[in-house]
């Protein structure tokens, strides 16, 4: 199965209420065809559940991007079946990514830790299950109620602020805010975790409108902007995983010594270690995201985004240094500095100190 992330035929000058029609067609048939593999045979392939989520943000995305050319009542029932939907899928989606690395090396797990090996993934695999059904019952008369929806919505499209109006001037103070969004989000503490979540979603939510309106501007929007941002989910998406594992394994290890009193000391350690890989593994996550954060302000990068927004009337805000403390301008000629060597050693230091 295989989802185009693009949305083709889209131009400059097409009118603001026919994308939308287009645009939510696309997304929602997206996520009526992932659910039925997520659905009827999850044990296929875990993959399509992790496709059935990215579906479902996409939709959001276009919901959230169209959300004036929907009245309200439709809207908000559209927007909040697409919302528990993703939200089970989800639920499913990180207990399989913590099986997976459970298992991925099962083979080099020394004999003394299998047991704690065998009762993770019988912990994993017991919240698994009932995610499956809480995926199901998000969605329990499918296909035929999600159908539904996905006709009532589309029927509904009307844009109040003028229909014919063309696309592209009303994309582009989307993505100019979007971008802007992005570098206020960035340039906040790198070893606050939440902060890099937080950055993450503003990436994802510039990426889904890229994938959107790419055919409306240049090629640097593809070739650019477009792959540094999804370099940068990447990042950010395993630090949100290692992030969420070391909390997982924290808590853990703390219940065993509650429940098991005294008695889960034979499994403390081989959790210990593993914490410790993904403590490890999620400060070389903060360092890539430096690395990209450095490569984000490079000149071809911003030059990019310039000629993007070279007719937005909104201000664009990039990026310099003062001092030791990187701040927002409102300047769209001057190229940003990199961080730091300094900078960097210390956010480093402090994220050591706070994990």
């Amino acid at each position: 199965m295989f989802q185009s992330k693009w949305i083709s035929d889209l131009g400059a000058a097409t009118p603001v209420e026919d994308a939308a029609r287009r645009v939510l067609t696309i997304r929602l048939e997206g996520v009526r065809d992932c659910l039925g593999h997520a659905l009827r045979e999850p044990e296929r392939d875990i993959e399509f559940v992790h496709q059935l989520r990215v579906a479902t943000r996409r939709a959001s995305a276009a919901l959230e991007i169209f959300a004036e050319c929907l009245p309200p009542k439709v809207r908000k029932t559209t927007r909040s079946t697409i919302r528990n939907i993703r939200r089970a899928a989800g639920k499913a989606r990180d207990w399989d990514v913590f099986l997976a690395r459970l298992v991925d090396d099962v083979d080099k797990v020394p004999a003394d830790d299998r047991a704690t090996l065998d009762m993770l993934v019988g912990y994993a695999m017991a919240h698994r299950l009932p995610a499956q059904e809480g995926l199901e019952e998000s969605c329990r008369d499918y296909p035929f109620g999600f159908e539904r929806c996905m006709a009532e919505t589309v029927s509904a499209i009307g844009h109040r602020g003028g229909g014919k109006a063309p696309l592209a001037t009303f994309v582009r103070p989307l993505l100019g805010r979007l971008l802007d969004e992005l570098n206020q989000a960035a340039v906040c503490d790198r070893s606050n975790y939440q902060h890099l979540h937080d950055t993450r979603i503003v990436g994802k939510r510039l990426r889904y409108a890229i994938e959107m309106f790419v055919d409306c501007f240049g090629p640097a929007l593809r070739a650019t902007l477009y792959p540094a941002i999804t370099e940068m989910q990447q990042v950010l998406g395993d630090v949100n995983d290692h992030f969420n594992a070391v909390r997982l394994y924290t808590a853990l290890g703390a219940k065993l010594g509650v429940f098991l009193f005294g008695h889960g000391r034979r499994y403390q350690s081989f959790i210990d270690q593993l914490k410790a890989q993904h403590e490890a593994q999620l400060q070389e996550g903060c360092q890539l995201f430096q690395l990209w954060w450095e490569g984000w302000q490079k000149p071809e990068i911003q030059m990019g985004i310039a000629d993007l927004l070279s007719s937005t009337p909104a201000t664009w805000h990039l990026l310099r240094e003062t001092g030791n403390t990187t701040v927002a301008t409102s300047q769209r000629t001057e190229p940003a500095t990199p961080l730091t060597a300094a900078m960097l050693t210390a956010a480093m230091l402090n994220a050591k100190r706070t994990a």
